[in-house]
This record gives C-alpha cells, structure tokens and sequence, in this order.
C-alpha cells in the first residue's frame, strides 16, 4: 500500500517537480525576499549561468520527490538567478508536515563563485 502511495505521488507531481515560470510577472517580484536586488541588471552573468545549468539540469530531477518529503524549485523563465524552493518536512523529525518556502537569489559569479 506504501508502495502504492508513492508510485501516485511521484506520478502526481514528478511532472512539476522542477520547472521554469515567470515568477516575476507583470509587476515583477511582489513578495520576494530579495525583490530590491532582481531590479539590478545581471546581463552576461545570464548567459553562464544558463551553461551551468545545462550542465547540472538532471540534479534538479534527483532532487527527493517522496510522499514523507520532497524538495520543489521553481526557476524564473526570464532570470535563472532567481528561484523559489519549497521544502517539506520528513517524517519523524521536528519538521515533520511542515512546508518550507524559501526565495533564492544566486550571487552574480555563479557558479564561479558560489
């Protein structure tokens, strides 16, 4: 039955597990952490960071993707440097249940300079 559940669940969402979306939108980053900074222009830095991922798009697909915790990103479509991720809590651990959303800016040498 275990089995079962998982094989949904993964079958439910392994399709948007990882994507690309405009998260920005029309009035740009409402709500966002780092809002003030995604006003800075990035212009090549852009192009190396579209390479990297690239490279390291099927790490995004290893990502844990389980009924007991799963990890989500969501890459803006117009800025790779931008991302919003949601965690949620493994079982049998303070947090448990919980959903963790977190705003991801990555810095302007990345990968370069983590």
């Amino acid at each position: 039955r275990v089995e079962v559940l998982e094989e949904k669940f993964t079958e439910a969402f392994e399709d948007i597990h990882f994507e690309q979306s405009d998260l920005g939108g029309e009035e740009g980053y409402v709500g966002y952490s780092f809002r003030e900074e995604t006003t800075k222009d990035v212009g090549a830095g852009q192009k190396q960071l579209a390479k990297a991922f690239k490279r390291e798009w099927k790490l995004f697909a290893e990502l844990p993707l389980y009924p007991q915790a799963s990890v989500f990103v969501r890459a803006d479509e117009n800025r790779m440097d931008v991302m919003k991720v949601i965690i949620t809590g493994p079982e049998e651990s303070p947090y448990a249940f919980g959903m963790f959303v977190f705003d991801v800016l990555l810095p302007s040498g990345y990968p370069d300079h983590p």
